[in-house]
């Protein structure tokens, strides 16, 4: 019964958190569309340096002079302190004009640029492929997931790519949001960040000591992080307006917990007793280092020198796409999170589903907007002939699908020559005989879609089987 609760409490809590992350998305996502009336006033600036230094420039600001680390003293000869005084003091509307007093080497002058309207091509340029990215960080966190349900990996992850995935969304944002909440949404993805490295770091991917004999210590990095939250929060409700001495506490904090995530696993990958935990150590920090590398000291010299090592957050795209690259294959070369015995039928025929009800989907929309408006249509055979239609076209469509979705996710009927070549493979590169005969556990049961097996040695002294490793409950 307690299982029961537990498991229940846990399907709650999934789903309000996907509820509450793809609302927050949908918002954004209408933000980025109303940016295309937005006025583009010819740069923008980025969270490391504030709001009195030029990050970016656009083409409508190069022509009027402006340059990337330009400092701007006055707005149409109005001084500011905060995001919205210096909102307040632009003209923001379309065909106006604003007059910045800048400093550059020590030389100051005056720079006027109209304000022209930006389109939805150049705002979803700007901020939607971060978007995008954010929504796939999520994504494979939410796969993972239904995958493995309510397991404590399973949840680190999710967490772990969902924070990430709101980081990254909110890194380069086009325009004013609204409404204003989102900006505190912004804080909470900076300051709540770097705790889940910190977490990850515990139990990924090889559960510490420490977590198993405290279970409550992988908690201290949230209340770390609420701490700081509540005092960014108090301080300013915009992390644009955030003083330096913050932003460097910040960023301390965040590379802390980097550093401290990719020692974690340069650790297992050279010390741990298991040879699976090291392979998968070495996947996850080569992913990890190229993704946060870069960005990270460009976030630390943009902080403390005002030196920007790429000129605009979109260049951080590649990077970030590495590390869900190296978790994909981690999970297909080295079983990431024991999915081969995890995995049920019925996720591949709601795979299956989704795929014909999608293409189903498309077709019905594109034959009524094809033959909609031909009296044809309107004939009572119509309706009839259309779903034999659909029955002689998509039932091929379905087996050819359920075969794929039964190659890729169990290897059924097709791939015993691969499964046994997997076996030979981890006889010949694995040297202690507990792991050899736990991959061979892994493998076997994977490909043969079954919940309990055994894998015996025979001792040829007394003629007898010993068990060397048994998995689930069969007899």
């Amino acid at each position: 019964m307690q299982e029961h609760t537990k498991k229940n409490f846990s399907r709650i809590t999934f789903v309000s958190a996907l509820v509450l992350v793809s609302a927050i998305a949908m918002v954004y996502m209408y933000n980025i569309y109303k940016w295309g009336d937005y006025p583009d006033f010819g740069f923008s600036v980025k969270t490391a340096t504030g709001i009195e230094i030029v990050g970016i420039v656009t083409e409508n600001g190069q022509k009027s002079g402006m340059q990337v680390e330009d400092r701007i003293l006055t707005v149409n000869d109005k001084t500011f302190h905060s995001i919205l005084e210096f909102r307040e003091a632009m003209n923001r509307e379309l065909g106006q004009e604003n007059t910045y007093l800048l400093e550059r080497q020590g030389r100051v002058f005056h720079v006027t640029i109209p304000n022209t309207p930006i389109g939805f091509q150049a705002a979803f340029a700007k901020s939607g492929f971060l978007f995008l990215l954010g929504l796939c960080y999520m994504f494979i966190g939410m796969l993972v997931f239904l995958m493995k349900p309510h397991e404590s990996t399973s949840w680190t992850f999710f967490i772990f790519v969902t924070m990430i995935g709101l980081f990254i969304i909110f890194l380069n944002k086009s325009g004013k949001t609204s409404p204003f909440w989102l900006e505190t949404v912004h804080i909470f993805a900076y300051t709540f960040t770097p705790a889940v490295f910190f977490h990850l770091a515990y139990s990924f991917p090889e559960e510490r000591d420490l977590l198993k004999k405290h279970p409550h210590a992988q908690f201290l990095p949230y209340v770390a992080s609420s701490i700081l939250f509540l005092c960014l929060r108090s301080i300013t409700p915009t992390i644009m307006d955030l003083p330096k001495i913050w932003l460097i506490v910040l960023m301390t904090y965040m590379t802390a917990a980097i550093l401290f995530f990719l020692g974690s696993c340069i650790q297992l990958w050279l010390k741990s007793h298991s040879e699976i935990v090291k392979l998968r150590s070495k996947m996850i920090l080569l992913g990890a280092a190229i993704s946060a590398t870069l960005p990270l000291l460009d976030f630390v010299t943009s902080i403390t020198f005002q030196v920007y090592l790429l000129p605009h957050p979109n260049y951080y795209v590649p990077f970030f796409i590495v590390f869900p690259i190296f978790v994909g294959y981690s999970i297909v070369k080295h079983d990431l999170f024991d999915f081969d015995a995890i995995i049920k039928r019925t996720y591949g025929y709601v795979l299956t589903t989704g795929a014909i009800a999608g293409v189903y989907g498309v077709f019905v929309l594109v034959s009524d907007v094809a033959f909609g408006r031909f009296e044809v249509t309107q004939s009572p055979l119509f309706p009839l002939v259309f779903i034999l239609g659909v029955v002689f076209f998509f039932n091929p469509i379905r087996n050819r699908a359920q075969k794929f979705i039964d190659r890729v996710f169990y290897r059924l009927e097709y791939d015993y020559q691969d499964t046994v070549q997997k076996i030979s493979e981890t006889m010949r590169s694995l040297l202690k005989l507990d792991e050899i005969g736990k991959s061979i556990m892994d493998t076997a049961l994977g490909a043969m879609f079954i919940d309990a097996g055994c894998v015996m040695l025979l001792n040829r002294g007394i003629k007898y089987m010993n068990v060397l490793l048994q998995r689930g409950k069969g007899k």
